[in-house]
């Protein structure tokens, strides 16, 4: 691929832009000059812009549609001491122990009211898909309980697809769970720290699959400001223009900065 470097100062701040033979291409290195590595002398103030008042751009805006996704999924914690759902208030619990173990081929026909499940905890797990996560990526999850379990300590979470509101599955979870609470007990007397119906996975989950996003064939982008405001966003466009190129930027609402994607030089 051919392109060609050119270089703007601004108050002593080089940016470095790369133009690439067509709009798709040129497109993902527009995004990182204006949103990643580039230090804008943006004044917040009333007055002209300091460098010493200056703020990067993706301090104070983002790209549009570029963004986390929710996960959620509903899982089975065992391995707890005797401190997991109760059949009274967690008959689902029993019914989720049935289903997985028939689904293992173990075929169980009893009423769920005759298992112990003292040692099982019924939770939610959720988590947060980062833009342009890749497929084998291992994503923090956090555990809640669901029912009336009084501790998750030394459990681990069961094999729980998670899946976003589109009802696909991004990413599976399983481990042990790590709770920030504890409780003593000792002549009489008890103490307790914190909650223990919830914990986290550290890289407990693992990315199955992406969510698209295809930046190359932008030919326009937004940016949406963190705190929507007219003088903020006129200078965003301002910068814009003065350092990658005259009539890029265009600020269409107090909230939104429109930005093309510019054509090979």
């Amino acid at each position: 691929m051919n392109c060609r470097k050119f270089a703007c100062t601004r108050k002593g701040i080089t940016l470095g832009v790369r133009q690439p033979q067509s709009k798709r291409s040129v497109c993902w290195l527009v995004v990182l000059s204006l949103t990643v590595s580039c230090f804008f002398p943006l004044g917040l103030g009333l007055g002209v812009p300091d460098l010493s008042e200056a703020a990067r751009i993706k301090d104070i805006a983002s790209i549009e549609g570029v963004r986390d996704n929710q996960l959620v999924g509903f899982g089975l914690i065992v391995g707890l001491d005797r401190t997991g759902d109760s059949v009274v208030g967690g008959q689902f619990t029993a019914q989720a122990i049935i289903s997985m173990l028939n689904t293992m081929g173990i075929n169980l026909k009893i009423d769920p009211i005759q298992l112990l499940t003292r040692n099982t905890a019924s939770v939610m797990v959720t988590a947060k898909l980062p833009p342009f996560a890749r497929p084998g990526m291992k994503l923090d999850v956090q555990v809640s309980s669901l029912a009336n379990a009084k501790s998750l300590r030394g459990g681990t979470l069961l094999l729980t697809p998670l899946k976003a509101a589109n009802q696909k599955v991004y990413a599976v979870a399983q481990g042990p769970i790590s709770t920030s609470g504890f409780e003593v007990a000792s002549g009489g007397t008890s103490v307790v720290k914190n909650q223990q119906s919830g914990g986290i996975i550290p890289g407990g989950a693992i990315v199955e699959q992406a969510v698209k996003v295809d930046m190359n064939a932008w030919d326009t982008f937004s940016l949406t400001m963190h705190h929507a405001d007219f003088t903020t966003a006129l200078r965003v466009s301002d910068v814009i223009n003065a350092n990658v190129g005259k009539g890029l930027a265009s600020a269409v609402s107090s909230g939104q900065v429109q930005v093309t994607v510019p054509e090979r030089r």
